[in-house]
Parts: C-alpha cells; sequence; structure tokens
C-alpha cells in the first residue's frame, strides 16, 4: 500500500488545463497523419494491458489525466488507477494499468508520460523541501516561475507535495516589489493599501524589502505579508523580532536564493513562510515508465 501524506482536490480549473494542454500535445505529436508507425505496423485488433509505474521512489501528481489521454485517444481503452495524487510511491511501484488495442496505448505513451513524469517531478521536489522544514511553523511556497499554460497544474502538483500556493497570477494578489516601489504615484503607499482593500476585499498585500531599516515603516501600512529578500538567516532572525514587537499580524515570507541545503536553518528563523521558485522551474521529472503485461 503506499503512504499518502497530502490528497489536494482536483478541481475545474485543473481539468480544463489538462484538457487544453492534451489538446496541444496531440497536435504536437499527430499532426496530420496521426502515428504513423503505430497506424502502420501494429494490428488494430491486438488487446494488450500495461502498468504505468514508479522506476524510482517520489510523489504521484497528475493521475487524472491518464483517463483524460486515453478518453479522447479511443474511449474503448480501459484504465484502473492504483493510486491518489499525493501519494508516496516506491520504486516498482503501480500507478495504473491500461487495457484495450495496443496501437491506440502507444499512441497515448508519450502523452501521458510527459504529464505524470514532470508533475510528479514537481511533487516529488516540493515533499523534499516539506521534510527539511518539518517541525518549524514554516509553509514552503511556490511562485510564478511555471511554465506557459501548465499554471494551474504545476501548483496543483505542488500541493500533492505537501506545499502551499502562492498567488496564482497578477491578478489574485498584490506584490510590491523594488521596482514597483521606484515607479510608484505620488500617493503614500499606506493610502494606497487603504485604496485596494476598499475595491478588493479578497486580495492580500504583500511588500519585498531587501533591508531591515525598511520594516518598521513597513509594517506601519499594514500588508498581509512582508517578504524578506536574500536577506541573511540573522537578519530575517531580527527582522522576526522587529515584525512581533510592532505588528504580529504581518506574515514574514524568506525569498531568494533557497535550496534544500538551505532551506531547514531558514525555517528555524521564525519565518511564516519560505517560497522556492525551484519547485517548479527546475524540478527533475521522476522516472515513469509503461511495463507490459501482455500485448
Amino acid at each position: 500500500m503506499s503512504q499518502q501524506t497530502n490528497s489536494p482536490s482536483w478541481k475545474a480549473a485543473e481539468h480544463q488545463a489538462a484538457e487544453r494542454l492534451i489538446t496541444i500535445a496531440f497536435e504536437e505529436d499527430f499532426g496530420q497523419r496521426g502515428d504513423v508507425t503505430s497506424l502502420m505496423f501494429i494490428d488494430p485488433t491486438r488487446i494488450g494491458r500495461v502498468r504505468i509505474a514508479a522506476r524510482k521512489p517520489g510523489r504521484v501528481a497528475g493521475v487524472p489525466i491518464i483517463p483524460l489521454v486515453l478518453q479522447k485517444i479511443d474511449p474503448a481503452l480501459n484504465c484502473t488507477l492504483e493510486v491518489a495524487d499525493g501519494d508516496e510511491l516506491h520504486s516498482g511501484q503501480s500507478i495504473a494499468v491500461l487495457e484495450g488495442a495496443v496501437q491506440k496505448i502507444l499512441m497515448a505513451e508519450r502523452t501521458i508520460l510527459n504529464f505524470m513524469t514532470h508533475l510528479s517531478g514537481v511533487a516529488t521536489l516540493t515533499s523534499s523541501y516539506v521534510s527539511k522544514v518539518y517541525g518549524t511553523n514554516a509553509q514552503i511556497l511556490d511562485t510564478r516561475k511555471t511554465l506557459p499554460g501548465y499554471r494551474f497544474l504545476e501548483k496543483y502538483a505542488v500541493r500533492c507535495g505537501g506545499g502551499c500556493n502562492h498567488r496564482m497570477g497578477l491578478y489574485d494578489a498584490v506584490m510590491l516589489k523594488d521596482n514597483h516601489l521606484a515607479s510608484m504615484t505620488h500617493k503614500a503607499p499606506a493610502e494606497l493599501i487603504s485604496s485596494v482593500r476598499e475595491k478588493y476585499a479578497d486580495i492580500s498585500i504583500i511588500i519585498e524589502i531587501d533591508r531591515l531599516d525598511q520594516m518598521p515603516a513597513v509594517l506601519s501600512w499594514k500588508p498581509d505579508v512582508i517578504l524578506l529578500d536574500n536577506m541573511s538567516n540573522e537578519e530575517m532572525k531580527e527582522a522576526v523580532q522587529i515584525r512581533d514587537q510592532q505588528n504580529a499580524d504581518v506574515l514574514l515570507e524568506a525569498s531568494g536564493g533557497i535550496n534544500l541545503q538551505t532551506v531547514a536553518a531558514i525555517a528555524k528563523t521564525g519565518v511564516d513562510r519560505i517560497s522556492v521558485g525551484e519547485l517548479t522551474h527546475s524540478a527533475p521529472a521522476l522516472d515513469l515508465g509503461f511495463d507490459w503485461i501482455e500485448r
């Protein structure tokens, strides 16, 4: 049995993103002729069974995509799912068993694996980060550093690995970074933040700083989160102390140059959130494959 540590909800947004990307994947793979190799060399009446299996341990993500791909290839293909998203995989573990026309299964193979290896890789890397901060109050968050078109799926995979999502896009949070602050209108930041809260009551406000002397002023603006950009651990500890004294309701987020070797020490500084771009932009694929049972 697999160990399930996190089972996020596959919602309409993920389903719709998967449908769009599957369509694009088929256009790329099949062109106007289809799978010429399978169509010319494989008897269309030949039936087979194949197991999608893990070649290495990891965390699985993207399981609902398997039946979506098969349905588009051939509704007659059968699929038995043997794990759920968020499950921990051991080497050799079966993820799903597919049965039907060998020709059609071969046509679906690469599309399924492209989705599953990438998303499971994101979930696996996220799980590694989450395990490093176990026992602290820090959450591991993703960023907007995602592949175009894959944002909903990659952020879903982060949740499968036990991580949390940062803002989905530019539309659902305010993040004032150094470039924004340097180019801002003549109005005072506190006044602008008040205007945002009046117009968009559900939007969180995040302000980035890179120096401790910026903390008192920014805390007085009452943002939801202060992002500590590329600060040392000692600076982050001091930032936590300043926050606790002046406005304990504001969350502190560490960001910039974080990796698996440094994340545990960062979590122990007392920050509430740690955002890691690597989760989505550099996650190695998890090795999965098709193992034929009979054909």
